[in-house]
């Protein structure tokens, strides 16, 4: 992640927002008054969906379950799984 101070991010702002857009890297804002990062929007949105999807309660053995039916052939057609 580059670090740049505040002072550099506000004379480059419009250029450095156009490189995390593209390159959806990370730039660490340094100033006195405290440290902040800046990301795309879309990496915000995913960062946000990963935490939400963290808080479900048991949901990593799930997922580990069923990648372990796929793996085994253990699986319904959706025709079966929705009664179409």
């Amino acid at each position: 992640m580059q670090t740049i101070t505040a002072t550099k991010a506000r004379n480059n702002f419009f250029p450095l927002i156009k490189k995390t857009t593209t390159t959806h890297g990370q730039t660490k804002i340094k100033s006195k008054s405290g440290n902040v990062v800046l990301l795309s929007e879309q990496e915000y949105e995913e960062l946000l969906e990963t935490a939400e999807l963290s808080m479900i309660p048991n949901l990593k053995a799930s997922l580990i379950e069923a990648d372990e039916d796929i793996k085994n052939n253990d699986v319904v057609s959706l025709e079966t799984a929705f009664a179409l």
